[in-house]
């Protein structure tokens, strides 16, 4: 996108974000919302909350 390489310019060209970098952090975001959403869920049953 020719958007997103200005957003960036203000940045020497070996600090830009690499797309690998952007699909890590979409993965550990991913990760990081399983997890919760799990946490919440084994947390639900223990406490006997209903919903």
């Amino acid at each position: 996108m020719a958007g997103e390489s200005s957003l960036f310019k203000f940045l020497s060209p070996g600090r830009r974000f690499q797309s690998t970098d952007i699909q890590a952090a979409a993965g550990w975001g991913v990760a990081a919302a399983t997890t919760a959403l799990w946490v919440i869920q084994d947390a639900s049953i223990f406490l006997k909350i209903d919903s």
